[in-house]
């Protein structure tokens, strides 16, 4: 029988052309064992740029259909090149180039990447008894579509001046589109400082207008604080994206005037000082004040 091994036998005589009969004789059969080397299949795959599909992969061996010798299976995957990524299922396990799965558990997930593309990966069967398959080719056929839309972030800052000295900061170095333009994104301010102004371009800001860019693209503010005032303010600002699909979480800022000595004042009632003679007197009222 096809890819059958083992022992038989028959037994047969032989008779002449005179009828005589021999003895009966039996002639014994065994049919050794060769190895064959499991068989398994090209796999095709479509789907979606940063999206994924399950790969279930199947191998036939013929030897499997008598097993006077125990069989066992293994599966080796070849990723070198692929673009994408390749997971066994229901885990986080990363298959790397030539990795060995001996689990009888041939389930992955591949991961495509972003863009339009033809990407490979390949796998190999081998037996306990050193028959490999040929190299198998999962070809993973990647359509392209937009990336999606990340939203800008923000980060906090601070900035420290003086007392009764305006103070000048750019927000550019506090935000950032990772899949668009910093340029074209617009930042609000979402509460202005409650001590003081807040300027941009000489404007005092508001919730509702986007904050103005300079001739490089910058957007510088200046915060003028009470006169004679020192101490902390803040407020919080969002971007929106170039899109005008989404908009960031808020950031702050904390802007922080130190405080100033101021010389105190004299101030002297009447003014100019009234004259006096060797024989009379006046009066007047000195008064001394210090912020």
């Amino acid at each position: 029988y096809t890819y059958r091994y083992g022992n038989d036998s028959f037994s047969g005589v032989f008779i002449d052309p005179d009828g005589g009969v021999s003895s009966v004789g039996t002639i014994s059969i065994t049919i050794n064992f060769i190895n064959h080397p499991p068989t398994s299949d090209n796999v095709t795959k479509s789907l979606l740029s940063y999206s994924n599909v399950t790969v279930r992969l199947y191998a036939d061996d013929v030897d499997f259909i008598s097993n006077l010798y125990p069989q066992t299976l293994s599966l080796e995957v070849f990723t070198s090149g692929t673009n994408g990524t390749l997971y066994k299922e229901n885990t986080n396990s990363h298959v790397s180039n030539g990795t060995i799965f001996s689990d009888n558990e041939w389930v992955f997930v591949y991961v495509s990447p972003y863009g339009g593309l033809v990407d490979l990966w390949y796998f190999r069967f081998f037996d306990n008894f050193g028959g490999y398959s040929p190299v198998y080719t999962a070809t993973m056929n990647v359509i392209y579509r937009p990336p999606p839309n990340v939203p800008p972030t923000t980060s906090t800052g601070s900035f420290i001046g003086r007392e009764d000295v305006d103070l000048l900061f750019t927000l550019d170095d506090l935000f950032n589109d990772p899949d668009g333009s910093n340029l074209n994104s617009k930042l609000y301010v979402l509460n202005p400082p409650s001590i003081g102004n807040l300027l941009c371009n000489n404007i005092p800001v508001d919730s509702i207008t986007p904050l103005c860019r300079n001739g490089t693209g910058s957007i510088v503010l200046k915060y003028i604080g009470k006169a004679n005032w020192y101490g902390i303010v803040s407020f919080n600002f969002t971007v929106l994206d170039e899109r005008g699909d989404l908009s960031s979480t808020p950031g702050m800022v904390t802007l922080t005037l130190g405080s100033v000595n101021d010389p105190p004042t004299i101030t002297v009632v009447p003014n100019p000082f009234p004259s006096v003679t060797r024989t009379t007197s006046n009066q007047v009222t000195v008064t001394v004040e210090d912020i």
